[in-house]
């Protein structure tokens, strides 16, 4: 199976510093060892409280901060995939097993190798650059990703005149039919972005994100700060471009209701870490994390005569600086045992692809 882009193993870790050297004290562990992959045409959602790692994630994987360990892999072969993942598992029983030195570096060579051709992180700026075209994102607060300064005739333009791919007429062209494709007219290119509302803004951003023709675009909460009717107008307009263009979309968000109406299959990320993957129609129909059951049990429902058990977790989200040994949500769970503290339970498949990392589903 080939995928547009793969996170593997990807972790970001803010240092901590104090003291008159300004030594490191301790990390912040922002993203701590998630796996993404996205085919082509697919939206896969990351959801989860504030402060769980989903904007970092994101932008750790287009490489606008870059990641501590892993990697972020960009349209790589099937082929080479699957060599990637059997050197990584022989990489992993040699290192078990302490096997021969020589045959440990031939292998890590081997995996280097890949990682030199595919791998984000081991491109030079010029290369990412260029790479830039095709990975865009589109961000959360449509009132500071936009600057003020600026036309938005500039501000939509800027994308295609710093890559070189039109001036002059042409460039006032293209920009016109951008803004026309998100619902906008011709005299808004001389307007500067505190003459708009906060649904034409986010058209605006969605406008300079898609001004390169980007096969992979990432939603940092796109609605989030906007009223729910133009909530609505915003996924439609998303939808539409996605199926025009064929994009690849990683969708963010806290909210399972609009994550559930843009995405084919949903990561639910706890203090860094995804939790549980699955199909939206399989999550929502069968949550086997706890976390992800307290998620589901409030959103809200269009029937004032039906009512759900709410599932309120006690305490407050560790710190990520220093999280709880063994299961991160241990502190949370209803359902803890001692195991829980001791030990972190990897991701299981549980069938049909749906993973979870619980010692007890």
């Amino acid at each position: 199976m080939e995928y547009l882009v793969e996170a593997r193993g990807m972790k970001k870790h803010f240092p901590i510093r104090g003291g008159l050297l300004r030594k490191q004290l301790a990390s912040v562990k922002a993203v701590d060892g998630i796996n993404l992959a996205i085919k082509k045409g697919e939206t896969i959602g990351l959801v989860g409280e504030s402060g769980c790692g989903k904007t970092t994630a994101g932008r750790c994987i287009l490489n606008l901060v870059p990641p501590t360990e892993g990697h972020v892999y960009y349209r790589m072969p099937a082929e080479e995939r699957k060599r990637l993942v059997g050197l990584e598992d022989q990489l992993a029983r040699m290192i078990e097993e302490n096997s021969d030195g020589k045959s440990k570096e031939a292998v890590e060579k081997e995996i280097e190798e890949i990682q030199d051709k595919f791998a984000l992180d081991r491109r030079n700026q010029e290369e990412l650059r260029k790479l830039r075209q095709f990975m865009q994102i589109v961000f959360q607060d449509p009132f500071s990703s936009l600057n003020p300064r600026m036309l938005i005739r500039d501000i939509v333009g800027e994308p295609l005149l710093v890559h070189g791919v039109a001036r002059g007429e042409e460039l006032r062209e293209r920009t016109t039919a951008l803004l026309e494709k998100v619902g906008l007219n011709p005299e808004h290119l001389y307007r500067f972005p505190h003459e708009f509302s906060g649904g034409q803004r986010q058209r605006i951003g969605i406008a300079r994100a898609f001004a390169l023709n980007p096969d992979f675009v990432v939603l940092d909460e796109p609605t989030s700060a906007l009223d729910v009717s133009v909530q609505a107008q915003i996924l439609n307009l998303l939808n539409d471009l996605q199926a025009e263009f064929g994009l690849s979309y990683l969708f963010i968000s806290h909210d399972l209701s609009t994550i559930k109406y843009m995405c084919d299959s949903i990561n639910v990320m706890y203090l860094g870490k995804v939790v549980e993957f699955a199909s939206k129609d399989e999550l929502f129909r069968k949550p086997l994390h706890p976390y992800t059951e307290a998620l589901l049990s409030v959103i809200p429902v269009p029937d004032p005569d039906l009512r759900r058990d709410r599932i309120v977790l006690a305490g407050d989200i560790p710190s990520p600086a220093n999280p709880p040994t063994g299961c991160r949500f241990h502190t949370r769970c209803r359902y803890r045992e001692a195991i829980c503290e001791q030990k972190d339970p990897p991701l299981t498949d549980r069938g049909g692809g749906h993973l979870v990392a619980c010692h007890f589903r």
